[in-house]
């Protein structure tokens, strides 16, 4: 017996360093996580049990790691290097985002590389702190003969096993089951919360087995929704327009539109909103409460279109890549059911966020994404006039009303100098960095008026009754730690104001049809919609109807820990939540009636479905005219299998470059591509290949846009 214990304490006293080695990368990761030692060795002390779950989670890893060589320094430097990186990154995203990193931030990596500063990554804490790391590790590894140099085959492999049961355990445990066990929140709802009581790798385990398998999602209490549904009142009538047609709905998220002139310490040169200011004048303007700080953008368009909210899903989640893969109502379906067409315009790819899908789920006839656009640029991000422009263009091609939901990237982060290729205004009154940052930005709103102004005047003159609502989705990130926030006497230490200051953006509304008032309104961005609705007196839905009755009695959703202090009635979230889950994952019984009406067939991604007619040559056969249907500014005419240099005339012609070999052929085939602008190897949309009979021609005439109704020039 005695024998026996010697060799279990033998074997333990030769395995005590795998021990010591977990435990010193968690702290070390929770350092780079937190960015303050003194933070993580409190919640070492107060929080011991949630400590060693962590720690236990980084000993499994290393037994993963080493499963193939049998190293432990091996996988200890390996382990290390790959969670001190996000770990890093994570400290970062949550000092100036107020989230830290989560799984789905990889799939918009080149938007994160945009929003860290990689100036506050390699602080000098940061590098000290990780040559610490390696300093300890080194002696803790290579200096002790205690540990062996290489574990054998047996033991590794009951090591990796008994790993493989303890994280298969935490991914199948309920969300936020392993942390509560050990006396922690468990708490995905708030993603800075949850990982400051719980720990980095507990709540990135938590938020990677969302993003795998489940959606961090439990179905709620409540029982049938079609009951609360339909004993829903009645909304209030709206005004009747004085038109007798429908109204044009025009939707514009304004990327991180704020009006940076209630910085009380900022001094502008200019006002950089005049002609938002003098809508909100006259014109009913109020604020929204977003669900995003300085990113998320797809997150704010989903409560707007569709009514969700955000705060029944895990916090910091991307909704488009995770939750919308079914058909969901939105103010596109409600809008066409009543006879609109409804068009998307983004500046972004089509693939980005997931958008291509999701429109079409949400029920738009078209989706106009940036590879089909003019490349305008006054800084790296698409000009706000372009997708200005292409509203009025759309607006223009129909003879009725139309319903567009647009969204800009001209003032997208980061907001240094030399964004912009002119800056027309100067601040002072704030430190040098700060006013030329903060220079940047109301350049940025400048021009985001401007398309507001562009969009209002190009309706007003064309006479058709039309809405505006334009509105921002996020405050910009503005300085390290809300740092220029603070420094112009926006936001103060430990603000009790800190919710109302952060997250509601300006929302201004102008219309031509209604009578001439101005109302001053708050609501969260899932009940925009509603209101837009009963502004353009479109019947709404079973569902919007609930929107508009709850927003009587709960004006904005914020995040739940906050739900008792804003004094939010359980009784109402309750219904919201299972009403959600029923859209998002249940049987729908919410759609009831129209469920198979919501996903338009003929959805198309582009101007339109792009067709060739004709090809007219010239008599010297060294140009060519290829004529056809809804072609983009960026298309690329293919002879032959061959691309071609291809210039626009308009949406029904192209001018081509016609090969030598190509020029005396009667007959050729032609393709028109337009190809990702960040992948040209890869087509978003094309016509097939199409044999045309070529036709000469003496003179041909530029073709011109065709015009489908009156009204002035974009």
């Amino acid at each position: 017996m005695l024998s026996r214990l010697r060799v279990v304490w033998n074997l333990v006293k030769q395995r005590y360093m795998w021990i010591l080695a977990a435990l010193l990368l968690t702290l070390f990761i929770e350092s780079v996580s937190r960015g303050n030692w003194v933070e993580t060795l409190t919640w070492s002390v107060t929080h011991l049990p949630l400590l060693l779950l962590n720690a236990a989670l980084v000993a499994c890893l290393l037994a993963v790691v080493a499963l193939p060589t049998g190293h432990l320094r091996i996988a200890f430097w390996v382990v290390g290097a790959v969670t001190l990186v996000f770990g890093a990154v994570s400290g970062v995203k949550l000092k100036l985002m107020g989230r830290p990193f989560l799984p789905e931030d990889l799939a918009i990596a080149g938007e994160a590389v945009d929003v860290v500063n990689w100036g506050d990554v390699f602080s000098l804490s940061l590098v000290l702190g990780l040559v610490l790391f390696v300093v300890l590790g080194a002696v803790l590894l290579h200096k002790v003969e205690v540990l062996p140099r290489k574990v054998s085959w047996k033991e590794r492999s009951i090591l990796a096993g008994v790993a493989a049961v303890i994280m298969g355990i935490l991914f199948l445990a309920p969300p936020g089951a392993a942390a509560r066990v050990m006396a922690g929140e468990g708490a995905p709802w708030d993603q800075a919360h949850h990982v400051r009581t719980d720990g980095f790798l507990l709540s990135l385990a938590d938020n990677v087995r969302f993003m795998l398998g489940g959606t961090g999602v439990s179905k709620p209490a409540m029982a049938d929704v079609s009951d609360f549904l339909r004993s829903e009142p009645e909304p209030h009538t709206p005004a009747v327009p004085t038109e007798a047609r429908k109204p044009n709905v025009v939707v514009v998220l304004s990327e991180s539109l704020f009006d940076p002139t209630t910085l009380p310490g900022a001094k502008f040169s200019q006002d950089p909103l005049p002609f938002f200011h003098s809508l909100q004048a006259n014109y009913s303007s109020g604020t929204m409460l977003s669900p995003e700080f300085a990113g998320g953008t797809a997150n704010v368009e989903l409560e707007v279109l569709t009514g969700l909210s955000m705060k029944f899903l895990p916090d910091g989640v991307l909704a488009y890549e995770k939750h919308i893969s079914r058909p969901v109502d939105s103010l596109a379906s409600i809008f066409a059911r009543e006879g609109y067409p409804t068009t998307a315009i983004s500046p972004w790819a089509s693939w980005f966020f997931n958008s291509k899908n999701v429109y079409r789920n949400f029920g738009f006839d078209k989706f106009i994404s940036i590879d089909f656009m003019k490349q305008e640029y006054n800084s790296p991000y698409l000009a706000d006039h372009e997708v200005a422009r292409n509203v009025i263009e759309e607006s223009r091609k129909t003879p009725g009303p139309d319903f567009i939901f647009a969204n800009t990237a001209e003032n997208h982060y980061d907001y240094g100098l030399g964004k912009f290729r002119k800056m027309e205004i100067e601040v002072t009154g704030l430190s040098a960095d700060s006013n030329g940052t903060l220079a940047t930005y109301a350049q940025g709103c400048l021009y985001a008026d401007r398309m507001l102004q562009e969009l209002v005047s190009y309706y007003e003159a064309s006479g058709e009754p039309t809405l505006i609502v334009f509105f921002g989705d996020h405050l910009p990130l503005l300085g390290k730690n809300y740092g220029i926030y603070k420094e112009a006497g926006y936001l103060q230490e430990n603000d009790p104001e800190f919710i109302n200051k952060i997250y509601h953006t300006p929302v201004v509304t102008w219309n031509n049809y209604l009578p001439k008032e101005k109302k001053d309104f708050a609501f969260g961005a899932q009940f925009l919609g509603p209101y837009i609705l009963e502004q353009a007196k479109v019947p709404g839905t079973p569902v919007t109807k609930y929107l508009q009755d709850l927003s009587t009695r709960v004006k904005e959703v914020p995040a739940r820990r906050f739900w008792d202090a804003w004094q939010i009635p359980a009784a109402d979230m309750a219904q919201y939540e299972a009403l959600q889950y029923d859209i998002l994952q249940g049987e729908q019984k919410a759609y009831e009636g129209f469920k198979d009406r919501i996903v338009r067939t003929d959805f198309v991604l582009g101007l339109g479905k792009m067709t060739v007619e004709q090809v007219v040559r010239d008599n010297g056969g060294t140009t060519a005219r290829v004529q056809g249907q809804h072609f983009p500014p960026t298309g690329t005419v293919l002879l032959n299998g061959k691309r071609v240099p291809t210039t626009w005339e308009s949406e029904q012609a192209y001018v081509v470059q016609v090969p030598v070999e190509l020029a005396a052929a009667a007959e050729w085939e032609v393709e028109v591509k337009v190809f990702d602008l960040q992948y040209p190897e890869e087509a978003v949309a094309e016509t097939g290949k199409v044999k045309v009979a070529v036709e000469a021609s003496a003179s041909s005439p530029p073709t011109q846009p065709v015009r489908r109704r009156s009204g002035p020039q974009p």
